[in-house]
């Protein structure tokens, strides 16, 4: 008699992975309606992906469940949400028309956000995208001249890193403006606020030497928005930085880089390469 064989069925009851959070986000004004929809693997929208965006003008969907970001786009990866509502739609530049902006962040110990802003064109009959990279200084949307017509209001974050660590690095004030399509630079119109950069950062020196911080970095930064303010301005603030390097207060506390003299020359030609000299 032949024994017959008992298969032993071994099932592994496996637990199932977690189920993506879809999160909708809607902005609507004046008969224009976003929703950017986007999936996070957790609750407080951490690891998130696949952000589509659908844009309805008086009824009509004009820009439906559009990906945001394109696989294999260079310089830009999946990221969460900022913390405040990602989707705004605002009459950005008071023309009847209402924009959309879209704000995403890439991920990163500091950096970096941008922005995707969507303006129709009455000649295509669609809407045209801007792509604006905020870097790790973000923006704030403010009417900041009381005069209806909202401002980009950031800092200039060519200079994170650009002669110290990002700790000790300073951002001087960076105003834009949306214009037909595009952003337009008017930090200069603002003077005020740039005078009241430049004093704050001039008038904390003493305490970031008490500190013993590397100064480079402030320097850079009050330099910037003394020739926002004017060539008089800007000579002024060379007399008080050459003062400095003779008395050897320019050097780095840690690490390298220019000091004294050689700081000024390189800081000289960082800021005539970033247009702030013309």
């Amino acid at each position: 008699m032949k024994k017959g064989l008992l298969a032993l069925a071994v099932v592994l009851v496996l637990p199932a992975p977690a189920a993506a959070k879809v999160t909708q986000q809607t902005s609507e004004s004046a008969g224009v309606k976003a929703t950017l929809s986007f999936d996070c693997k957790q609750r407080n929208l951490i690891d998130c992906k696949d952000f589509k965006l659908s844009i309805t003008r008086q009824g009509v969907e004009l820009v439906s469940n559009q990906a945001l970001v394109p696989t294999g786009e260079e310089g830009t990866a999946p990221g969460d949400p900022l913390p405040r509502k990602s989707v705004l739609v605002s009459d950005l530049d008071k023309n009847g028309e209402p924009d959309v902006v879209v704000d995403l962040f890439t991920g990163g110990a500091h950096c970096c956000t941008y922005s995707l802003i969507y303006g129709y064109s009455a000649a295509t009959g669609g809407y045209v995208r801007l792509k604006h990279q905020w870097g790790n200084v973000g923006y704030l949307l403010e009417d900041l001249d009381s005069n209806g017509v909202f401002e980009f209001n950031s800092g200039d974050d060519r200079f994170a890193y650009a002669f110290t660590s990002y700790a000790e690095s300073r951002f001087p004030p960076q105003i834009w403006h949306y214009r037909a399509g595009r952003l337009v630079d008017v930090t200069r119109r603002f003077p005020k606020l740039v005078r009241k950069d430049a004093r704050r950062l001039i008038r904390a020196l003493p305490g970031y030497r008490r500190q013993r911080l590397d100064v480079r970095g402030f320097l850079a930064a009050y330099q910037a928005d003394n020739y926002l303010l004017g060539r008089r301005q800007a000579a002024r603030g060379w007399k008080q930085l050459r003062a400095m390097a003779r008395k050897g207060q320019i050097r780095p506390v840690s690490g390298a880089g220019p000091s004294g003299k050689r700081y000024l020359k390189s800081l000289l030609r960082f800021l005539r390469r970033l247009d702030y000299t013309s």
